[in-house]
């Protein structure tokens, strides 16, 4: 009887939060493969191309059950025509909304200004802390790469991946 008093008491209590729970459940990566960049001119020093993804169907399913999907991690690996990015020396990843009457604003996501390219990989440090569901939510997004140093002079492709961390919240209040 006491509890109940208690619990009672509790639930009519104004401006006090019952319960409040926030939980990282996972991490989602989409990968995006064969990015073609095309062959650049002699002397380019930098290079820029985009894509929009509209298969975003792993993000989807999170973003309707209402969770957050911050930015984590970007990564841009060699795909074809190149075997190192020793000749980046800064790169970066940005994402919009692929809805054309879409207010959101475009996001710097990831980037490096003395990228480490010895290897076939780089590997993006976050740049915004951002929640990307409003965007996943607009149906597409447009993910934008720009590289500077001096460009290959041959095609070449590369896979970009963008992982997010999904946290749920939950509160209940009287």
């Amino acid at each position: 009887m006491l509890r109940s008093l208690a619990i009672a008491g509790l639930m009519l209590t104004p401006a006090c939060t019952l319960v409040d729970v926030q939980a990282e459940v996972q991490q989602t990566c989409m990968t995006y493969p064969g990015m073609q960049i095309e062959a650049a001119p002699p002397g380019v020093t930098h290079l820029s191309t985009n894509v929009t993804i509209d298969q975003l169907d792993a993000f989807h399913g999170l973003a309707d059950q209402g969770f957050t999907l911050d930015l984590e991690s970007g990564q841009v690996a060699a795909a074809s025509g190149v075997s190192s990015f020793s000749f980046i020396q800064h790169a970066s990843v940005s994402l919009a909304s692929g809805d054309p009457d879409s207010t959101l604003p475009s996001l710097a996501a990831f980037g490096c200004e003395a990228c480490d390219g010895a290897g076939d990989t780089l590997v993006l440090p976050k740049i915004t802390a951002a929640d990307v569901a409003p965007y996943v939510k607009s149906g597409s997004l447009v993910v934008s790469v720009d590289f500077g140093g001096q460009a290959p002079q041959m095609p070449w492709s590369i896979d970009i991946t963008v992982c997010t961390t999904d946290t749920i919240s939950y509160s209940l209040a009287p």
